[in-house]
């Protein structure tokens, strides 16, 4: 220890007067200070083996006015000190307790603050970890993200350095012991956090079924936005705070959805709320310019896939994605996927989108669809592992073997059992668009952390509003220069290049491209499917891609196959 600097720190630490104590516990105490007739400053009193002193350098070095100022850090014989300035205002916590929940326009700015707060820290290196209703205070200027006593920097953490638990429900699912957090763990965060302040309900759990009855309510735009961002699997998440950023601004109300799905356009621009207050009377921010961007919306061909698209996107937090309409590499027939690993087996759609309609078929109720529709859909191969951890990780594919009618939203369930047949877990996993003679593939992860001796999958029986009967085609695209490797910590990373060919008829798509690849034994079995994401090109135009499998405990595989989808 710095002698000189712990003498230093006692002189320091004697000038403050503590105006009153703000907290008291294990992690340190916490005091509203001033100096002299500056102030009042916060005071961070930490033990010194609990404080994370790269935390509060990289936070001396942000700039947004949602962090911490920091004023000053010193050292005392058993305490590391932190000032910083005080935000007056009451917790996410104490006005959704004493006001109820905030109205949509209010959650969305308190989205864009806590967004535009991630952006600097991440950009830093650093995670929070316990993004929380406790610890967001809303000031007259916009909401501030303060308690720092969980962050980390992952790049310089190790495994074994456990992940902060956080705040229950709030954090994000791989918080609890089985990998390292990184940023996305915050978004998930934002997600629940949004979540709770537009409805006042606090989370029963990470269970995507429970996050959907909370929102039901909400805008449209709203609820997809915040089931997105609370994806189980951090890969099918926004991967940025800018991105949640935008997607937030972009959800619009419902009021304003409908003309834009007219137009065929969505305007990245938000307006602020007519006279409404954001926090503390200050209005509602206008989005800056690096959170504002254009997303277009495809219209909906009937009122009830509005619905529909809800539910679409509530499975993503389920355990895994969903995939979007359109299988451009169907299996071959024959079944041959031979070749070369590295260069892996792309197996290219063979018909174009037709651009079909769908209607109901005068005389056929829809109950008689739903009939259809329930013993079209198969399984056709699946496969599964337990990965470190306990977590499965698995790869599907379903087929629609009917000749006219279209499962709009068909859902996969993965149910865990023990040695015993108890079951250990139920997920699901929801489809887009599944039109007469297609077969999708899907990759992901399911599970709660306890291992299964089997898992089963099996289709849930379609809802009334998740048929229609007719044609149509998915939207197409090609890959090529498919090739396979390791990263540095032994996960299999696929790359190549995807073509966007023709839009199909999806009921519901996005501006984005979920990426599965499917790895296969020399026998031609399944073994493993992975996800990943790049943004839309325009049609014709072309974009790499990369998928990565997560760790270093894949299955031996002999060949990969790649199917595209709209997201």
């Amino acid at each position: 220890m710095d002698e000189h600097a712990t003498l230093h720190g006692m002189n320091i630490d004697d000038a403050y007067v503590v105006e009153r104590r703000l907290a008291c516990g294990p992690a340190g105490t916490t005091e509203l200070v001033t100096l002299g007739d500056v102030g009042p400053f916060v005071r961070k009193r930490l033990p010194r083996e609990r404080a994370n002193r790269v935390v509060w350098a990289v936070l001396s070095q942000c700039e947004s006015s949602r962090l911490p100022r920091i004023r000053t850090t010193y050292e005392l014989p058993d305490e590391f000190v932190v000032v910083c300035d005080y935000v007056p205002g009451d917790t996410l916590a104490e006005v959704v307790e004493r006001e109820g929940a905030l109205a949509p326009e209010r959650a969305r700015a308190l989205a864009h603050d806590l967004c535009e707060a991630l952006a600097d820290l991440h950009a830093h290196g650093a995670v929070h970890r316990d993004v929380a209703p406790a610890n967001i205070v809303l000031a007259k200027d916009g909401a501030h993200l303060i308690d720092f006593g969980c962050a980390g920097v992952p790049a310089l953490e190790d495994d074994s350095q456990k992940n902060p638990q956080g705040t229950w429900g709030f954090a994000a699912p791989e918080q609890h012991g089985f990998t390292m957090v990184d940023a996305r763990a915050d978004l998930y965060a934002v997600g629940r956090v949004v979540a709770y302040a537009a409805t006042g309900a606090l989370p029963e759990g990470n269970s995507a079924r429970e996050l959907r009855a909370h929102i039901a309510g909400l805008p449209e735009g709203l609820r997809a936005v915040i089931e997105r961002a609370c994806a189980f699997e951090p890969s099918a998440r926004y991967q940025t705070a800018a991105d949640l950023g935008a997607a937030f601004a972009g959800a619009a109300p419902d009021a304003d959805a409908g003309s834009q799905a007219a137009t065929g356009q969505q305007t990245a621009e938000v307006q602020a709320a007519s006279g409404a207050p954001a926090f503390g009377g200050a209005p509602s921010p206008t989005v800056p310019p690096d959170f504002a961007c254009p997303r277009p919306r495809r219209s909906l061909r009937r009122p009830l896939l509005a619905v529909a698209a809800l539910v679409l996107v509530a499975a993503i937090a389920c355990g895994a994605w969903f995939a979007s309409g359109g299988l451009f590499a169907a299996a071959d027939p024959a079944g041959d996927r031979g070749g070369d690993a590295q260069q892996g087996a792309v197996q290219q759609q063979n018909r174009a989108p037709s651009g079909g309609q769908t209607t109901v078929g005068a005389g056929t109720s829809t109950g008689e669809l739903v009939e259809e529709a329930a013993k079209a859909l198969t399984i056709t191969e699946s496969s599964w592992y337990v990965s470190s951890g306990g977590f499965v990780r698995y790869a599907v594919g379903i087929a629609n073997t009917d000749d006219d009618v279209t499962a709009l939203f068909p859902t996969v369930l993965i149910t865990g059992r023990d040695a015993d047949g108890n079951v250990l877990f139920s997920d699901t996993q929801v489809l887009n668009s599944l039109f007469p003679g297609e077969t999708h593939y899907w990759g992901g992860q399911a599970g709660n952390g306890a291992a299964p001796a089997s898992v089963e999958f099996s289709i849930a029986r379609p809802g009334d509003w998740e048929v229609e009967q007719g044609s149509g085609a998915s939207s197409s695209y090609t890959v090529s220069g498919v090739t396979t490797s390791q990263d540095l910590l032994g996960g299999t990373v696929v790359t190549g290049e995807l073509t966007f060919v023709a839009r199909g008829d999806e009921a519901y798509g996005g501006n984005q491209v979920a990426i599965v690849a499917i790895g296969r034994d020399a026998q031609g079995q399944m073994v493993w499917g992975e996800v990943g994401f790049v943004s839309e090109p325009a049609v014709g135009a072309t974009v790499p891609f990369e998928v990565t499998s997560l760790g270093s405990d894949v299955p031996a595989f002999t060949t990969v196959e790649v199917h595209a989808y709209p997201w």
